[in-house]
């Protein structure tokens, strides 16, 4: 009969043990989803307040060999306060941004602005460094791209 009752017992002691490592393993797992939750919530917080600038070389009729015309087309989820665009130098070359008149500009979502360069050459630089600057619900920003432009 003793032996009956050091075996449950020993029983019981195995299944609380393997209870509360079930348990335990859950709470490290849920701990995680809400971490993993929370992450999320956070970047999509930013992103709804955030502008992305992304420049493209725009087509058009306008265009000759000296002129380029780049887009910069806004397609973040936020307004771009005060948008500046500059060309970064590149050594020997000469190139130059003719139209500063829509400069610093708001760009709405969806929106975009004209860079208008100008080539004193035809052989001139086939990609260009574009420096932007602006302000969103996430501060101030600066990003530099190359685009190219043949």
């Amino acid at each position: 009969m003793e032996y009956w009752a050091l075996a449950i017992a020993i029983l019981s002691a195995i299944f609380s043990g393997l209870a509360w490592w079930s348990t335990r393993r859950q709470a490290v797992a849920s701990l995680e989803m809400v971490r993993i939750e929370r992450a999320r919530h956070t970047a999509e917080s930013i992103e709804a307040v955030a502008a992305q600038i992304v420049p493209e070389l725009a087509t058009g009729g306008s265009e000759s060999r000296f002129f380029r015309n780049i887009e910069l087309r806004n397609v973040g989820r936020a307004t771009a306060v005060s948008l500046e665009a500059s060309i970064e130098p590149i050594a020997g070359s000469h190139l130059e941004v003719i139209d500063h008149g829509n400069f610093p500009c708001d760009v709405p979502p969806g929106a975009a602005v004209t860079l208008v360069l100008y080539r004193q050459e035809v052989t001139g630089p086939q990609r260009v460094a574009v420096c932007l600057t602006w302000i969103d619900g996430t501060g101030p920003r600066t990003e530099r791209t190359m685009v190219s432009l043949i």
